[in-house]
């Protein structure tokens, strides 16, 4: 096995000149805010039949607060010019310091605050930001696929996660204890979530499931200030066969479940009398259609407490998460200062879901 070490530009692209073929080297990451300042060394294992890259193990020497970025790819010479493309991101944390080197690792996951993964990641492995307890801010790629088990497990500072469509699964205990999130907005690509994977988020306050959840586990256990769950299925997810040990829905904490429109009787004959359900009133409010993600000619951005949205159509309609109509206009843009929530942005024939 050769390794080499090499440095990563600005661009996000970078060089090396290996004598012979490796299959892992390492690579610099700068900081994102000043080049050549608080660098990171992080491993890179290359599957050179497909040219595709694994990253792991991030070590961190300094001191201050470093903000993680993936490259999205890496340029070389292993007998010619290749260029590697990374798509999944690893296990970064050692969990057990027993030498020096481990415990450089378990300083870079100190001092990450935030994290920008690029656009190529496909996978964030089991583990891979495990108790990255100062990570206040990540920017998920938008082809990822899969989120593993523990994969953000103790990160308590991280304040919102923007899952993107195409998003597959959530793996066990993925964002267990992120105490510091409110809302979970699922896309509908959403096939699977494991267990505990959202439990035991203190202040989680709203829970937006898409028309594919089928089945509801001990996934949002123990959240003790959930206050809403839209669910968009008009069929009732199944409930887990709920014990004292396991509930899809905290114990007594009273929250309003808000279904489709004319699915309150499907929801309530199913539920009715099921264990915790008690504390549960279920509210018969989503309008169809507006839970549909498409962008094409159709950008949307926040700044402030506003949203900027411009289209390539004229006509520009911005619903609630619930359906109501709350900003319109006939033209090709529009600049409107909303409360923070979850809103569905259409014209013609795209829409968008803006987290503001």
């Amino acid at each position: 096995m050769g390794k080499a070490k090499t440095l990563l530009t600005s661009a996000l692209v970078c060089a090396a000149s290996l004598t012979s073929a490796a299959d892992e080297f390492e690579i610099t990451v700068f900081n994102g805010y000043a080049e050549y300042e608080n660098c990171a060394l992080m491993k890179i294992n290359i599957d050179q039949t497909t040219n595709q890259g694994e990253l792991s193990k991030l070590m961190y020497t300094d001191a201050n607060p470093f903000k993680l970025v993936v490259p999205e790819q890496i340029s070389m010479s292993i007998n010619g010019q290749v260029t590697i493309t990374p798509k999944k991101i690893s296990d970064l944390f050692f969990r057990t310091a027993t030498n020096t080197l481990e415990q450089k690792y378990q300083q870079g996951a100190s001092y990450v605050i935030e994290a920008d993964l690029g656009n190529s990641i496909e996978e964030i492995g089991d583990y891979c930001f495990y108790q990255f307890k100062n990570l206040k801010n990540i920017v998920l790629p938008p082809n990822l696929k899969r989120i593993g088990n523990s994969a953000f497990e103790f990160c308590t500072s991280l304040t919102s996660v923007v899952f993107p469509e195409g998003l597959e699964s959530v793996g066990d205990n993925a964002f267990y204890k992120c105490n510091s999130i409110e809302e979970f907005v699922f896309p509908n690509s959403l096939t699977t979530y494991g267990v505990l994977s959202f439990a035991g988020c203190a202040n989680l306050k709203r829970i937006y499931l898409p028309e594919t959840v089928t089945s509801i586990n001990n996934s949002f256990n123990s959240c003790k200030s959930l206050t809403d769950v839209f669910i968009s299925a008009t069929t009732p997810p199944t409930l887990i066969n709920e014990t004292e040990d396991a509930a899809s829905f905290p114990p007594n904490v009273k929250f309003t479940i808000h279904v489709p429109e004319g699915a309150y009787n499907t929801y309530y004959e199913k539920w009715y009398g099921l264990r915790y359900m008690d504390n549960a009133t279920i509210v018969a409010d989503i309008k169809s259609g507006v839970n549909s993600i498409r962008a094409n000619g159709l950008t949307a951005k926040v700044v402030g407490d506003a949203l900027l949205v411009e289209s390539t159509a004229e006509g520009i309609d911005v619903f609630s998460i619930s359906g109501v109509l709350v900003a319109t206009t006939t033209e090709c843009s529009l600049n409107a200062s909303l409360p923070k929530g979850i809103y569905i942005v259409r014209s013609a024939n795209s829409s968008k879901k803006v987290v503001l």
